[in-house]
């Protein structure tokens, strides 16, 4: 397993528990889709997968070693994250910020080769923003900054990547094109854990699935299992049905009055 996580608790005040001893193991080519309504804890947990957040009790062990015991620069080897917020703070050339990401591969007193704007102008490419690469990052779009942290990441060649809401600041026809790359990112073997909105992108990624709930509860298993009509509608807090399409060969996640 790259990744296993035991009975993983956290809380800012005992009476306040976020999640609860939440377990799952993912393998090279999984992909895990967590849902829960907005405060339920998703980007907290996201947090202490990569230990920028201390767990109350529980542990994550990647590749066999409990992170806690890890330096970052020996997590950001097997962990790449995107976060859901990028606020810029310099005015790095788009090609520059991403090339960042290299860090982990470079000495402390060495500059980025040729090999590795080779990585990155594959990256770039790969996400459809080549010709940002001279643009202040300070001002491109939302979206656009997304989609390069998205390149910064895969540049660092990690195991696994986490993605906080990967979708967020993204248009309509750009989401799935983002589903649409975590799939082929899990098929070339990267283990993909991911927070969204849409429990319709689960069920197209039809790998595991986590639900947190508003009383810290933690629920795992493979997505046609976990995703159901009764649990999206005690979620979130509405009559939901999920059909079949037959034309799209594929459920869809309907509210309805």
């Amino acid at each position: 397993m790259l990744i296993d996580v035991e009975n993983l608790s956290f809380y800012y005040e005992a009476d306040k528990i976020i999640f609860n001893k939440a377990s799952f193991s993912l393998s090279a080519g999984d992909v895990l889709t967590i849902l829960g309504p907005n405060g339920a804890g998703k980007s907290t947990m996201l947090n202490c997968l990569v230990n920028l957040l201390q767990a109350k009790s529980g542990k994550v062990i990647i590749n066999g070693e409990n992170i806690s015991k890890m330096s970052i620069r020996e997590i950001s080897k097997y962990i790449g994250y995107v976060p859901q917020i990028h606020l810029p703070t310099y005015g790095y050339m788009v090609r520059e910020y991403i090339v960042m990401g290299r860090a982990s591969k470079i000495g402390i007193f060495s500059k980025p080769s040729k090999e590795d704007y080779f990585f990155v102008d594959k990256a770039m490419e790969k996400m459809e923003i080549s010709h940002l690469a001279w643009k202040p990052y300070t001002e491109i779009s939302g979206g656009e900054r997304q989609k390069a942290t998205i390149a910064k990441v895969l540049v660092q060649e990690p195991k696994i990547i986490i993605l906080d809401e990967p979708t967020s600041y993204l248009d309509y026809g750009y989401q799935y094109k983002t589903i649409n790359l975590v799939k082929s990112l899990s098929e070339e073997g990267y283990a993909i854990i991911m927070t969204t909105h849409q429990p319709e992108h689960a069920i197209m990624l039809d790998k595991y699935s986590a639900i947190i709930d508003y009383n810290g509860n933690f629920k795992f298993g493979e997505s046609k299992k976990i995703i159901t009509e009764s649990l999206l509608s005690d979620l979130y807090k509405i009559k939901i049905k999920i059909p079949f399409i037959e034309s799209l060969q594929r459920k869809v996640v309907c509210p309805i009055d």
